[in-house]
Order: structure tokens, then C-alpha cells, then sequence
């Protein structure tokens, strides 16, 4: 196989995976039920259950899909990534039991790592929302945090409020065209994670 016809055939597969995570979201958020529940912040044993019991059908499928469908539906698959943004969500009970129940048609098919897999990725996601001291915060996570970093300075000493839990003081003696050219005076800045 040449390798530019497998990066171009690996490049559509995470496109086609967009796109099949971007209609899941937009299936789920239709329901009135699911975003109540989403954005309830402390949710009680019973609302994590709806959350879990919201994603994994869709996730499921696409296990399944997958499976019987052979390579030219591999794109349907989204069980680390399901499993991930479960633990996100719902901390680290859903997280891992989620993405053991997704992965239930792959066992059954003699993929006994896909399970494991699933399961501590869930737990990941979990231990990342359990870390993190402001909840709030969980929904600037994604792929292209570190992009963020440029413009927290600015912000910054532009509001002159450099509060956060997430803090790394720098002293930095900062010129038009010093070490951090998009501030103008020098000042303690603060970067945000």
C-alpha cells in the first residue's frame, strides 16, 4: 500500500468520524431531557445514569456498525472517544462503566482489548473532570487548547484581574517587541491552563 493513499484514506476516516460524532451531538441535543441534564452541574445518581443511558445507544451502533460492516465503516466507531467524553461528563463511574457497555458487541467478536481500552479511557476522562477545580473550565477543553495561550496574557492585563485557580505566575519584563510582544508595559502575568 502506498503511504500517501493510506494517510489520505486515514485523513478521511477522522473527517468521516467528525462528521458521525457532529450528528450524534446534534440527535442528542434535540431533547429537551438530555440538556437539562448535561448542564446540570452536580448531577445525582440518577441523572448520570440518563447521561449514560443518552450516549451509549448511538455509540453502540457504531460499534456494532463497524464490526459487521468491515473496514469501509471503521469511521463509525467511536467507542475511546464515547468513552472519553463520558467520563468527562459524568465523572468516573460513568466514564468507565459507559464505555464498557459500548464495546459489548467488540467482545462478543473476540476484541477483548477493546473493552479494557474503552473502560480506561471513560476512566480518564473522569479523572481529568475530577481534577480540574473549577467545572466551568471543562468546557474549554478540547484539541486546540494550547491556541488559548497567546490570548490569556492579553486578557489578563487587559482586565487587570489576574484571578484563577489555575495559576503559573511568570515575571515578565515585557517590551513592544521583548519576550511576549502582544503586551505593552511590563507586569505579572498569569497563564490559564
Amino acid at each position: 500500500m502506498d503511504t500517501a493513499t493510506s494517510v489520505r484514506d486515514l485523513l478521511f476516516t477522522l473527517l468521516l468520524k467528525v462528521g458521525v460524532a457532529s450528528s450524534i451531538a446534534a440527535l442528542l441535543a434535540r431533547w429537551n431531557t438530555f440538556r437539562r441534564v448535561l448542564f446540570t452541574e452536580d448531577r445525582d445518581p440518577d441523572q448520570k445514569v440518563k447521561l449514560m443511558l443518552f450516549m451509549t445507544p448511538a455509540l453502540f451502533v457504531g460499534v456494532t456498525l463497524r464490526l459487521v460492516g468491515g473496514p469501509p465503516y471503521a469511521f463509525a466507531d467511536l467507542s475511546l472517544e464515547g468513552a472519553f467524553l463520558m467520563g468527562l461528563l459524568g465523572g468516573r463511574v460513568v466514564g468507565p462503566i459507559g464505555g464498557a457497555i459500548i464495546t459489548i458487541p467488540a467482545l462478543i467478536f473476540h476484541e477483548w482489548l477493546a473493552m479494557p481500552a474503552a473502560a480506561t479511557a471513560g476512566l480518564l476522562g473522569g479523572l481529568i473532570r475530577q481534577a480540574i477545580p473549577n467545572k466551568e473550565d471543562l468546557w474549554n477543553f478540547g484539541p486546540f487548547t494550547f491556541l488559548n495561550i497567546r490570548k490569556r496574557p492579553c486578557d489578563c492585563c487587559a482586565k487587570r484581574n489576574c484571578r484563577g485557580k489555575w495559576r503559573l505566575w511568570v515575571r515578565a519584563w515585557v517590551w513592544n517587541w521583548g519576550a511576549w510582544p502582544w503586551c505593552s508595559r511590563p507586569t505579572e502575568v498569569a497563564l490559564r491552563g
